[in-house]
């Protein structure tokens, strides 16, 4: 798995049980357009079914991350939070690529939730929660694919 390009290994975390699932939830389509008018009966839908679009969604995924000592997990989860606050290219945008998908998730950090430390070894879980504005942009880009 790579993010912005990266092996994450390279950043100390590890994904855990429920990263999949959390990437190949389906988004939602957007609301349908439809007209209640009072002049007919019932609801006139409006939309039609090949031009449907799919919503934004949220994309909550688990890590776990194991330094030497609470000050260097200090350290990693600054550094972390700064790597996906920034995105690709200074972008705002972190490309996750999963090779096992054949997918690249272009996901807008939000927040590390759900934080929790195992004491003084240095280790912690918790998730990172980001919201995907097109979840149809999944194509692999170049940088990756050489």
């Amino acid at each position: 798995m790579l993010l912005n390009g990266t092996d994450i290994s390279a950043y100390n975390i590890t994904p855990t049980k429920g990263t999949l699932k959390a990437l190949q939830q389906p988004a939602h389509f957007k609301k349908t357009i439809t007209n209640e008018n009072a002049s007919m009966h019932g609801t006139r839908i409006v939309t039609t079914p090949n031009k449907r679009r799919r919503d934004k969604r949220t994309v909550i995924i688990p890590f776990v991350c194991e330094m030497g000592s609470l000050y260097e997990l200090e350290k990693a989860k600054d550094e972390l939070e700064a790597l996906l606050v920034a995105g690709r290219d200074n972008s705002g945008i972190n490309e996750l690529y999963v090779p096992n998908l054949g997918k690249c998730y272009r996901l807008w950090f939000e927040d590390i939730e759900k934080y929790d430390n195992f004491g003084t070894s240095g280790m912690a879980t918790f998730q990172i929660k980001f919201t995907e504005p097109n979840p149809t942009n999944v194509s692999i880009p170049d940088y990756i694919k050489h």
